[in-house]
């Protein structure tokens, strides 16, 4: 079952990271082991999206709602889809004016006992990226002049 707990103090304003980890369109561009995003409805504070995962031989999809809490929180529950359970909780804290502490709590098992032994090491891997990636990403953003939102 992989669970992740990690954090990163990054020099990236809280409002700018926060916008580019909200905006899961744009994940395909910053995971290359997240195939495609379909928001499936949006509403005040919430989505409801299909991500289908390339995981080396794997491929699957599930269904997720996601319940924003503008520049503080994003927390992600399974709908449906190949896992038994799948939550994860991403926090953003400010710790100075250009500084963040994001944080990443994730958790999920596949439903299958073969999926589990077989992708979760490599979900593992990719999971531990995370943080980083999208520190690259929003950086790249912003060095270029591009904006974030």
């Amino acid at each position: 079952m992989p669970e992740i707990a990690d954090y990163r103090i990054v020099n990236i304003a809280q409002s700018d990271i926060y916008r580019v980890v909200a905006d899961i369109k744009t994940y395909p561009q910053i995971f290359d082991y997240i195939k495609s995003v379909e928001v499936l409805r949006k509403s005040a504070g919430k989505e409801v999206a299909r991500i289908t995962v390339g995981l080396g031989p794997f491929k699957f999809s599930y269904v997720c709602a996601l319940n924003y809490f503008p520049n503080k929180q994003i927390k992600i529950r399974l709908i449906r889809g190949p896992f038994r359970h799948l939550r994860s909780v991403l926090t953003f804290e400010s710790t100075g004016p250009s500084q963040t502490k994001a944080s990443y709590d994730f958790s999920c098992e596949f439903k299958s006992a073969l999926m589990e032994r077989l992708a979760g090491p490599i979900m593992r891997f990719e999971l531990q990226r995370s943080l980083r990636l999208f520190e690259v990403y929003v950086t790249a953003q912003l060095v270029r002049g591009i904006s974030v939102t």
